[in-house]
């Protein structure tokens, strides 16, 4: 496809850290332009995680620091538990994508055919895994 590479510096990862404050400030001056942009940035996350598929663990592991940076940073920014659908559904969107990133690295894990099993992660316990296609 005509996709073009992502970018996962440290300074990529910064800024999309950066941009989801700013689109917090501005969700409280102009909730429709906020939710514009915002609609904008989750896109741009699904496709970093279409991207990534299960090629590059390297990748996988970076989709899931942005993803942990901007669900930290918008709890941070309320200091509050959500209080509007909207709100508890940014949240939620955040998490699913959370979820697609580990299991993206599970998966990838498993392709490996668990060649170092001693550098195994206790968070990932195999109950969790898709039982093979008989």
């Amino acid at each position: 496809m005509g996709m073009q590479p992502m970018e996962w510096t440290e300074n990529a990862l910064i800024k999309r850290s950066t941009d989801f404050g700013k689109l917090c400030a501005l969700h409280e001056r102009d909730p429709e332009a906020a939710s514009a942009k915002l609609e904008t940035m989750m896109q741009t996350v699904r496709t970093m995680l279409e991207h990534v598929g299960v090629a590059d663990v390297n990748n996988v592991e970076q989709a899931s620091i942005i993803t942990e940076i901007l669900t930290k940073k918008f709890r941070a920014m309320h200091d509050r538990e959500p209080e509007t659908t909207e709100e508890t559904n940014l949240i939620r969107s955040f998490a699913q994508i959370h979820a697609r990133v580990q299991q993206a690295h599970a998966a990838l894990q498993r392709q490996n055919g668990d060649k170092d099993t001693s550098n195994k992660s206790p968070n990932a316990p195999h109950d969790n895994a898709v039982p093979p296609a008989a």
